[in-house]
């Protein structure tokens, strides 16, 4: 891609990484507008996993959103300006755009690459299809571990599971079970799914902590939740806050699952023991984490398993189970508002002039003769201007008990020397107008007497 002639698919490649290049810029700020809003307000779990899970989706809608922005706020673009290689421009950078922005936004980031589009949307769009490669096997292990599970008959754990769903408010969900499954998880809207002879592997209380511990899960929507974020992750994972988003998402919805597993059991040191009897099956999980499952990774599972020793040890003042007010949301989206305004373009550079060295300057036109008569009118001016100036100072110095102004004096003086610089100037332009005219190269020689 050269100059003017461009690729055919030159436009639309530079249209995704113009997108791609906003939303990083956009997920930027609402990272940073999370952690901000994490640490000022010291959200509990709950808010936290609303905090992240905003950071995460928020920017995919305002960066289309700020494709939309009205033209009449269009402010220009900071379009900074480095030489990089051959005759093309990078990282424009200097005098605003001219014109209006397509989009327009009121703060744009103007990117300039020269030849190299094409090849750069289609590393972005290879590196989003090893994503969803890889999302899809992780699907897929997904749905041979979960191949086969039944409905558990246990009576008795039916029992707890529905006495459970009662206390959690959660109406129509399933319990199933499978033989290929190592640790409980959530499946959908309504499912809960355990390891086979799940109900002889623990105590009755640890079973109802686990169970209400999942039923927290299901009445947040993880189960929806957790694949959405992680096809994200996947999916645009050359944005890296997306993983770091993504892990603390999922951290904070185990924590606040077990913060509401602890409120409808009471009993924070069995669910402690049963996330450490689960912690090894943890350690073999590989890949993104589409369902929430109770064994976390263990650096999350032992933070977890401390915190329910607290409360165990009633360090942990009473009411921290219970998530606080909405307002670090409510504050996160006002100021979240300010990214729909900021928009990084990508553009295609334009060639540089080639540059060449610098010749004298000729001219096949003959030089026309000087015009003696007008250099000598404008030559006896300047004079005549001289003498006056010249007059009138003398003047102002003969007569001291006047006190001339010294304001008068500095005009006087500032005239007179730009009279003197105007006549010796205009001599040069002459004599060198008269040399040219005898084709002549000095042109210190001395005019004609006038």
């Amino acid at each position: 891609m050269a100059g003017d002639a461009l690729a055919p698919w030159a436009p639309a490649a530079l249209a995704l990484l113009s997108t791609f290049a906003s939303y990083c810029l956009h997920g930027l700020l609402w990272a940073a507008l999370a952690a901000i809003m994490v640490r000022a307000s010291r959200a509990q779990p709950t808010t936290q996993r609303a905090l992240f899970g905003l950071s995460l989706l928020a920017p995919l809608l305002t960066t289309a959103l700020a494709g939309a922005w009205p033209h009449e706020l269009s402010l220009g673009a900071w379009s900074p300006m480095r030489q990089v290689s051959g005759s093309y421009r990078a990282l424009e950078l200097g005098a605003p755009a001219t014109g209006v922005l397509e989009p327009p936004a009121l703060f744009a980031w103007s990117l300039r690459i020269g030849g190299q589009a094409e090849l750069l949307a289609a590393c972005l769009v290879g590196l989003a299809a090893l994503g969803v490669v890889r999302f899809a096997a992780s699907l897929l292990r997904l749905r041979r571990a979960l191949h086969g599970r039944s409905r558990v008959r246990d009576a008795r754990l039916n029992e707890r599971f529905a006495r459970l769903q009662a206390r959690a408010g959660v109406r129509g969900a399933l319990l199933s079970e499978s033989v290929h499954v190592t640790v409980p998880l959530v499946v959908g809207r309504r499912e809960v799914c355990v390891p086979a002879g799940f109900s002889r592997a623990f105590c009755a209380g640890e079973v109802d902590a686990i169970l209400a511990h999942e039923l927290a899960h299901l009445a947040r929507g993880d189960g929806l939740w957790f694949p959405a974020i992680a096809l994200l992750e996947t999916l645009l994972w050359m944005q890296p806050l997306n993983r770091l988003l993504a892990a603390r998402f999922r951290r904070s919805a185990e924590l606040a699952a077990d913060d509401r597993a602890v409120e409808l059991t009471h009993a924070p040191l069995l669910l402690a023991r049963a996330l450490t009897r689960m912690a090894e099956a943890a350690l073999g999980a590989r890949g993104p984490r589409l369902l929430p499952a109770m064994a976390s990774r263990p650096s999350v599972g032992l933070e977890r398993v401390q915190r329910l020793l607290q409360a165990t040890h009633g360090s942990v003042a009473s009411g921290s189970w219970r998530a606080p007010g909405w307002w670090p949301v409510v504050c996160m989206l006002a100021l979240g508002l300010a990214t729909l305004t900021l928009r990084a373009e990508v553009a295609a550079a334009t060639p540089e002039e080639p540059r060449t060295a610098s010749a004298p300057i000729t001219s096949a036109a003959p030089v026309a003769q000087p015009d003696l008569r007008a250099h000598g009118e404008e030559m006896d001016a300047l004079a005549q201007r001289a003498y006056e100036l010249e007059r009138s100072l003398a003047e102002a110095h003969a007569h001291p008990t006047a006190a001339p102004d010294a304001l008068v004096l500095l005009e006087l003086e500032q005239a007179l020397r730009h009279t003197r610089a105007t006549q010796a100037w205009s001599e040069r332009r002459f004599e060198a107008a008269w040399a040219a005219w005898h084709g002549r190269d000095d042109r210190r020689s001395a005019p004609p007497p006038r």
